[in-house]
């Protein structure tokens, strides 16, 4: 009888432990084939898409644009081309998806097409000055969205640990649904698709704020804005100017626009000093990043739909600026 035991962990056990193993990678592999049949939201399907275009092979923009959910819902390339001939993608996530988003993109566009001649940067003061303790306890399941093709990044950034839930499909599904980031679930992948079509472009401008103008009385709420940027932010800010002066791309930043009433309350605070002096003390070392600052014909609150997003008449202004600033 020990013999027969002896027999049967030796010969069988490993052809169990290979027939388990079969198994899971089959599960994980479907899950990974048919991940566009999952729920995502519009949230991670706008990501899933420009990760993927990034990734293209061969694309040929004039002008890329990389930020958070100012220059997404703020700059139109359509209005761009239009004045000025030059074709462009809008590439920018949100607040939530961090620079992290705008390196992958512009890293792996650089990979796969020819380099772009401009390169438009806009961030908002949240996406500067958030740390990589908030980021770690509360962002990193946003990442996975734009997994594709960006594990290496991913690994090296948040380690192992973090790295396996963005490389096998399962663990990545209950870390979303542990965060709640599925709170609009589209199960199917025509109607996300559709869904996208009805929020975005084939520009990339996010049309979130078609109308809508700014009421909020907010005099009073905000005493002190005066953070340094995070070194998270600093250091892929960094990375993508590096890989822009080494492509001989012309890099313009954007300094976001808030309506007048929330602009004072930045500008006491010193957070306006701050961005300008920040933003400044790059221009040394590259000197292919040009700044601007359109807050002057962007002050109105008819152009706002809240104190960080443009409506349509802002991003209407700001792309004209921008088209003026490129001829």
């Amino acid at each position: 009888m020990e013999k027969n035991l002896s027999i049967f962990s030796f010969k069988k056990g490993p052809y169990g432990f290979i027939i388990v193993l079969s198994i899971i990678l089959l599960l994980e592999s479907a899950i990974w084939i048919f991940d566009d049949h999952f729920p995502h939201g519009v949230y991670g399907m706008v990501l899933r898409y420009k990760n993927d275009l990034a990734r293209k092979k061969n694309n040929n923009y004039d002008i890329l644009i990389l930020g958070d959910c100012y220059p997404a819902t703020g700059i139109e390339p359509d209005i761009i081309q239009e004045k000025t001939g030059l074709t462009g993608f809008n590439f920018s996530g949100a607040a939530d998806t961090t620079i992290l988003f705008g390196y992958v993109v512009f890293s792996n566009y650089l990979k796969s097409s020819p380099p772009p001649k401009y390169l438009i940067i806009s961030y908002l003061p949240q996406t500067i000055y958030y740390h990589e303790k908030y980021i770690q306890h509360y962002l990193l399941p946003y990442f996975y969205h734009y997994r594709q093709g960006n594990l290496m990044p991913l690994f090296k950034e948040f380690g192992f640990k973090q790295g396996l839930l963005y490389a096998i499909p399962s663990l990545g599904y209950q870390s979303l649904l542990k965060k709640g980031i599925f709170m609009d679930q589209f199960w199917v992948k025509d109607r996300n698709q559709n869904i996208i079509d009805e929020n975005f472009g084939h520009d990339g401008y996010v049309t979130a704020f078609e109308e809508g103008t700014y009421t909020e009385d907010i005099q009073g709420k905000v005493s002190k804005i005066n953070f340094p940027e995070s070194s998270f932010y600093k250091k892929y800010f960094i990375k993508i100017l590096d890989l822009a002066q080494k492509n001989d791309v012309t890099v313009y930043y954007i300094i976001p626009t808030v309506p007048k009433d929330y602009y004072a309350i930045y500008k006491n605070s010193g957070l306006v000093e701050h961005i300008h002096q920040h933003l400044q003390s790059w221009k040394e070392k590259y000197p292919n990043l040009t700044v601007l600052d359109p807050q002057s014909i962007i002050n109105e609150k008819s152009f706002y739909a809240d104190r960080l997003h443009m409506n349509r008449s802002g991003s209407r202004q700001l792309s004209h600026f921008l088209a003026d600033t490129l001829l």
